[in-house]
């Protein structure tokens, strides 16, 4: 390297030389090979930055016709919809009043909901629910009547009638026999006792889940009213119309029977 000379000084004319001590020559050296490398290490990082950007605007660039990458589905995402039932199917036992005589029956109604979005088919024998009054103390005997019919359940919503009674589901003609209540004499169940019960659904097989069930109380039958006595009079004397003469009747002794 220029300006590196040996460390004895030196005279040229009338200029007097001191040369750099070798040390100090070989640091510099040393210090512009470091430059040197440092330099190329700077080149190469800028050549990968360079390199590096150029990708990733060429692979953001999508070539014409090429189908565009899917969106992302937000569908799934989103809360589903309030509705009356989330279950497949629901149902619900309407009644018209929360009480009913012993003895008496009551009209109701089973609500299915069907939100299969499909028809169902089902078999049963007339019907396909009943509700009857159970306690803690008594459970109904639910008969079903034995034959093949196809039901249809649609979409949506669908009624179904059923009737409520507050008598015995069963009853012994002539005496009882273990829990079974003796007919009454026209062979009907006696009624209930008083008290409150719960109109329970029953079905054929498990068509639907279990709706809670509904409090009825069972009350005393009214008395049933008396009619009025009403006595037919006695036959009165009847007059002959053909006498208008008083003085005729006393004077014939006739003019009316009984």
């Amino acid at each position: 390297m220029a300006g590196c000379m040996p460390s004895v000084p030196y005279r040229t004319g009338n200029m007097r030389w001191w040369p750099v001590p070798a040390a100090r020559c070989r640091w510099n050296r040393d210090m512009g090979r470091q430059r040197q490398i440092d330099v190329r290490s700077l080149v190469i990082v800028l050549a990968l930055l360079v390199a590096a950007c150029s990708g990733s605007h060429i692979s953001s660039r999508r070539p014409k016709g090429a189908p565009a990458p899917p969106a992302p589905n937000l569908h799934t995402a989103l809360p589903a919809a309030p509705g009356r039932s989330s279950a497949a199917m629901s149902a619900r036992v309407v009644l018209p009043s929360p009480a009913m005589t012993a003895g008496s029956s009551m009209p109701g109604r089973v609500v299915v909901e069907n939100n299969t979005g499909r028809a169902i088919r089902v078999s049963g024998c007339w019907r396909l629910f009943q509700v009857a009054l159970a306690s803690s103390k008594y459970q109904p005997a639910v008969a079903w009547p034995t034959c093949s019919q196809t039901f249809t359940i649609p979409a949506g919503e669908s009624s179904y009638p059923v009737t409520v009674k507050a008598s015995y589901s069963q009853c012994s003609p002539g005496r009882p026999q273990g829990a079974v209540r003796a007919c009454l004499p026209d062979r009907q169940p006696p009624p209930l006792p008083l008290g409150d019960y719960h109109a329970m659904l029953f079905q054929v097989g498990n068509l639907v889940p279990v709706p809670p069930a509904i409090t009825v109380r069972v009350t005393p039958p009214e008395p049933e009213p008396q009619l009025p006595s009403v006595r037919t009079p006695l036959p009165g004397p009847r007059f002959d119309r053909n006498i208008l003469d008083p003085g005729e009747f006393g004077r014939r002794g006739v003019g009316c029977y009984a």
